[in-house]
């Protein structure tokens, strides 16, 4: 296993258990709960891209990148949908989720393949950006501080895609692909924990 294949499984096993916790056992937290499946899978399929089985990632080399970019456009904004708006329908509700990620992420991967590429980029910084804002809402205290504390991982994963080059090592240990994607590994459950309540 390469050390792209792990950081991908790392992230694949983070947003497996969100997946459980927002879709399965917290049957109202549909958005975020979407939000692990759409990044879990694009991690998942990388875990087989940057295997050592040559083969089989060439042969989903293809469908990872629009996993990733639909993770991008969609995940992030579904997340900061099930952070900033809990109580809302698409953020509790599985069909209004997914129709949200539809329309969302069928506009962002049409953005994308027209030839913006950085929109790939820009939608899960303003995502972060947005539950940021929104922890100025007066919240139960620990609840937002996990929620700053995932929130300040993300933004330094999201740094590190901007900054360095693919070839870059950060302290000769990671890449900057590595370093997001443990970035999010830490970051998103804390977010995650440190969701609001939703109002019965």
């Amino acid at each position: 296993m390469t050390p792209d294949s792990f950081s991908d499984l790392a992230l694949f096993l983070v947003c497996l258990g969100i997946l459980h916790r927002c879709w399965w056992v917290q049957t109202d937290r549909a958005a975020i709960g979407l939000a692990g499946l759409l990044i879990g899978f694009a991690a998942a399929l990388g875990v087989l891209r940057f295997s050592t089985w040559t083969e089989i990632g060439d042969l989903v080399k293809g469908v990872h990148q629009f996993a990733s970019v639909l993770a991008a456009v969609a995940g992030f904004p579904m997340l900061a949908l099930g952070i900033v708006r809990p109580d809302s329908t698409v953020a509790r509700y599985r069909a209004g989720a997914w129709w949200c990620a539809f329309v969302i992420g069928g506009f962002g991967v049409a953005v994308w393949v027209l030839g913006f590429k950085p929109w790939a980029q820009l939608v899960p910084a303003v995502s972060a950006l947005a539950m940021l804002v929104a922890l100025r809402k007066p919240e139960v205290g620990r609840n937002r501080a996990l929620r700053a504390l995932g929130v300040g991982f993300l933004f330094v994963g999201f740094t590190a895609v901007v900054l360095l080059t693919p070839t870059d090592l950060l302290f000769g240990l990671v890449t900057r692909v590595q370093l997001l994607h443990y970035a999010l590994v830490v970051g998103l459950p804390l977010i995650v924990l440190g969701a609001p309540r939703v109002n019965s």
